[in-house]
């Protein structure tokens, strides 16, 4: 679901949840995508949220239930309400009973160890299958779904920049063929799930349980069996292998085909698009699901606190404790999934009161998932990654920005940016919050706190957003506007900023301080100066402090000059703080 609607999603569900009788306090995203799925406490119930008016299979619950009667492996309808789907605020949903569990999707994405529980998955999809066909209710058939992929894909509409003609022709070929040779083999028919693939299956305490039964149809079992690891598919028995090898190309045309349709709205249909196309282009035999991702979907993950990425990162480190558990964010389809501190949650209701004030520049928060990671929303654009130290006198200058980085536009952005986002967060409710150090009187916003060219997200060159906001604590607004000048403008020695390729000279970075403060919309103040050498002077000194306790890092920088250029810059900054506002 978008931001907007997510957070209106989970309004509803606790609203519905509360009104029959559930204590609903507190959510927790489990899964997000075309549905959403929630788990609400203290009353612990697992809830489906869709959009009205067709978002969910009235059916399933029905299935549901039938098959637990049978005993078999399913996740059934919470017993404490009735099994309906409520509707509530333009939104439709279903309560289903709350497993503290995991799905199998961990035991086979691409940096797994490969060990998952493959027999135990194809004897449970068999006592599926066998529950299965007791239950007398009337699905469509799996080809049905065959034939809503090729009507999506011969629709003029969906031939977008997504789908090249090459592209188009080979899912096209791939439908019509696979569909023709899977009817002609006449296998025996019966009820299936649909999709059991591993994100589908909870690795409960009692055992597996597949849940997500509104894709039930009729067909043969190699159809599901098309959706499994290969492994697990090897340990179910009386497989026809050709017939699966059918069923798993005709499964990546389908999948191709939902994600080339505009109105999917699946988070991250583009990247599964291309992926599915290159398994397709491969051809026969065709990889399964799970073997696809690990040829060549490429997962974001970055280290953002405990590598070497910049020397600013001292900062978080030092108030995380060196031997803290690093930050880690992992981007999942337009979210992002970032390691969770105690004082999280007060970020997080920040970031809300930035979204509800209007203020664009920044992630929307959507809570946390299942594993404690907050979940926020994915920045488009691109950040102003480093080049690599300067070679020039051992790298005392540090590491190289892009161009782009020192335009005067690019500045006059920036003081905009901020200024915009110290007046929305002026107005949050910070007392009372933990916050990942002791505020800074006087209190006149929330300072972001590490406003530095890696943390600022630009689209065509400018400025847009700031991220990365784990150490924003209440403050003046001179503590951030401070170190911003002298990072951006920047405050740096003449040899510095040769090394650099930037002007030199104080009248020029006075030129340059008054377009960021200009911009802000204050009046040029030696305050800021002030502010500016002692941030830097904290930053020095955290720096210190880890090069002592021996961290690689600083011992690097140490061992390069960049520590004693830093304390050089400091001076140079004391020495022209008149200069720097024209006094």
């Amino acid at each position: 679901m978008n931001p907007s609607d997510l957070l209106r999603a989970i309004d509803a569900a606790m609203s519905t949840a509360s009104g029959l009788g559930l204590a609903a306090e507190n959510a927790v995203v489990l899964r997000d995508s075309t549905k959403l799925a929630l788990r609400l406490s203290p009353c612990d119930v697992m809830v489906r949220v869709a959009h009205a008016p067709t978002g969910l299979n009235p059916l399933e619950l029905s299935i549901a239930q039938r098959l637990a009667e049978s005993s078999s492996p399913v996740v059934v309808p919470d017993p404490r309400v009735e099994p309906l789907i409520y509707n509530c605020g333009g939104f439709l949903i279903t309560f289903w009973t709350y497993h503290a569990a995991d799905t199998l999707w961990h035991y086979y994405e691409p940096s797994a160890p490969r060990v998952g529980p493959s027999a135990r998955y194809a004897r449970s999809l068999e006592q599926l299958h066998a529950g299965m066909q007791s239950v007398l209710l009337s699905r469509p058939h799996f080809l049905d779904r065959v034939d809503e992929a090729q009507q999506i894909v011969a629709q003029p509409t969906n031939r977008t920049a997504l789908l090249t003609d090459t592209d188009h022709e080979l899912v096209s070929r791939t439908l019509a063929e696979l569909k023709r040779s899977v009817r002609d083999r006449g296998a025996r028919e019966q009820l299936l799930h649909g999709e059991p693939h591993p994100g589908n299956v909870l690795d409960a305490r009692g055992g597996l349980l597949f849940i997500d039964l509104e894709t039930c149809c009729r067909g043969p079992v190699e159809f599901d069996l098309a959706h499994v690891p290969d492994e697990v598919s090897r340990h179910y028995a009386n497989v026809d292998v050709e017939l699966l090898d059918d069923c798993r190309g005709l499964v990546l045309a389908m999948v191709a085909a939902w994600r080339c349709d505009p109105n999917d709205k699946l988070p991250n249909r583009e990247q599964v698009l291309q992926s599915n196309l290159r398994g397709l282009r491969r051809g026969p035999p065709w990889l399964t699901i799970d073997a696809l991702e690990r040829s060549g979907v490429e997962r974001e993950v970055e280290r953002v606190v405990g590598g070497p990425d910049r020397p600013e990162d001292t900062l978080a480190r030092r108030v995380m404790g060196r031997d803290a558990q690093p930050r880690v964010r992992v981007r999942v389809g337009q979210t992002v999934r970032r390691t969770s501190y105690s004082w999280s949650p007060a970020v997080l209701k920040l970031l809300r009161h930035l979204e509800r004030e209007g203020f664009a520049g920044a992630p929307r928060a959507l809570g946390f998932d299942d594993q404690g990671r907050e979940v926020l929303t994915y920045v488009e654009g691109e950040v102003a990654r480093d080049e690599g130290f300067i070679p020039e006198q051992g790298g005392r200058f540090d590491k190289r920005l892009p161009d782009y980085v020192w335009r005067d536009d690019v500045l006059v952005q920036l003081g905009t940016l901020l200024r915009a986002y110290h007046d929305a967060a002026a107005t949050f409710p910070w007392e009372g919050r933990e916050w990942c150090w002791e505020p800074r009187q006087p209190v006149e916003t929330v300072c972001h706190n590490e406003v530095f060219p890696h943390n600022t997200v630009f689209r065509e060159g400018l400025p847009v957003a700031l991220i990365d906001w784990d150490t924003a604590v209440p403050g003046p607004r001179a503590w951030d506007l401070g170190i911003v000048a002298c990072i951006w403008v920047p405050f740096w020695r003449d040899a510095k900023c040769r090394a650099h390729g930037l002007p030199t000279g104080v009248a020029e970075k006075a030129r340059r301080f008054r377009l960021l403060v200009d911009a802000y919309g204050v009046e040029l103040d030696g305050g800021i100066v002030r502010a500016g050498i002692e941030r830097m002077g904290h930053f020095l000194g955290q720096m210190r402090e880890l090069l002592a306790e021996g961290s690689e890092w600083e011992v690097e920088l140490e061992r390069r000059g960049v520590l004693d250029e830093f304390e050089l810059g400091i001076e140079w900054v004391q020495e022209h703080a008149a200069a720097l506002v024209g006094s």
